[in-house]
């Protein structure tokens, strides 16, 4: 299966799922998950995007590719430039999750790091339990 994370270096809560998804990675992908994060950051300054995003992956030794989507974040076409098939992307984070036939199964809008208490044990909780159910079937 396939989670892919639609980020940007400049956003806090990505931050907080960037850390939790390179820990979560380096314990789990000999179980056949995968994980691509597709980042849109504040301009289309080559240069400063990869500045910006290889900052961010040595941070957390993130493991998986961080690809440049080369689409502003505040860009309203970013979504048909970049995901057609999907429907607008309101939030970052957003996770896809995809099952291990190439369908796209779920797709989870924010994340709620440390900080916010429960709404974290919730946010890594629902994670959890749409990888399993995907990994299961």
């Amino acid at each position: 299966m396939v989670i892919i994370q639609l980020m940007g270096s400049w956003c806090a809560n990505c931050l907080d799922e960037t850390k939790f998804l390179a820990d979560y990675y380096e314990k789990n992908r000999s179980k056949g998950i995968e994980i691509i994060a597709l980042a849109y950051e504040l301009t289309t300054d080559t240069f400063r995007s990869k500045k910006s995003v290889t900052k961010f992956q040595k941070l957390f030794d993130v493991q998986y590719p961080m690809l440049i989507t080369g689409v502003a974040a505040g860009d309203e076409k970013k979504t048909e430039k970049t995901l057609p098939q999907l429907t607008t992307i309101k939030s970052f984070p957003t996770t896809i999750f995809i099952d291990k036939k190439g369908y796209v199964r779920e797709i989870h809008t924010n994340f709620y790091g440390p900080a916010s208490g429960e709404y974290y044990l919730e946010s890594k909780n629902r994670f959890y339990g749409t990888v399993d159910k995907l990994l299961n079937e």
